[in-house]
């Protein structure tokens, strides 16, 4: 089974990294999202494993503080 390491990171205006941001994704059900560390570090950081047992595409709604991303992560498993 073929994980995926998303990292997010979160940055203020001038580059550097948001301490404590709650991260979600939201997404197909098919997929098994693990948090490692789903609020940002000191570095604005936040890290998920993503596996499935269904290749396909996948398209994954990020959200912080539960404020949607304008874009969507673009995620293959072949």
């Amino acid at each position: 089974q073929e994980k995926i390491r998303l990292t997010v990171f979160v940055l203020n205006n001038q580059g550097l990294g948001v301490l404590g941001k709650k991260i979600l994704i939201e997404t197909d059900s098919s997929l098994v999202i693990d948090a490692i560390q789903g609020s940002t570090d000191n570095y604005g950081k936040a890290f998920f494993d993503i596996s499935t047992t269904k290749p396909a595409q996948y398209f994954l709604e990020i959200k912080i503080d539960d404020k949607a991303l304008n874009q969507k992560a673009h995620l293959v498993f072949n």
